[in-house]
């Protein structure tokens, strides 16, 4: 069962629909719809979520040689007390 919504969108963004709802002669429901169903794909999320893990909790192997040499060059620079 579907829902009936009123939403608010820019000049612009009518005309899209509109353009699209002609051009595959749908009703702008049907164009509204599809491009929500298209933006939204609950197998991306998951994927999404993957890499912004991998992102945020690893770092790759040029940022480790990146710390690695900017380690070096602290202890060349400062010295070590150990």
């Amino acid at each position: 069962m579907k829902s009936r919504i009123t939403i608010t969108i820019t000049p612009e963004l009518l005309q899209y629909v509109d353009r699209a709802a002609r051009r595959t002669r749908r009703s702008r429901s049907k164009v509204i719809e599809a491009l929500i169903e298209g933006a939204h794909d609950p197998s991306d999320e998951g994927e999404l979520r993957r890499k912004a893990s991998e992102f945020f909790g690893h770092t790759n192997s040029q940022q480790e040689h990146e710390q690695e040499d900017w380690l070096k060059m602290s202890l060349e620079t400062f010295g070590s007390d150990r």
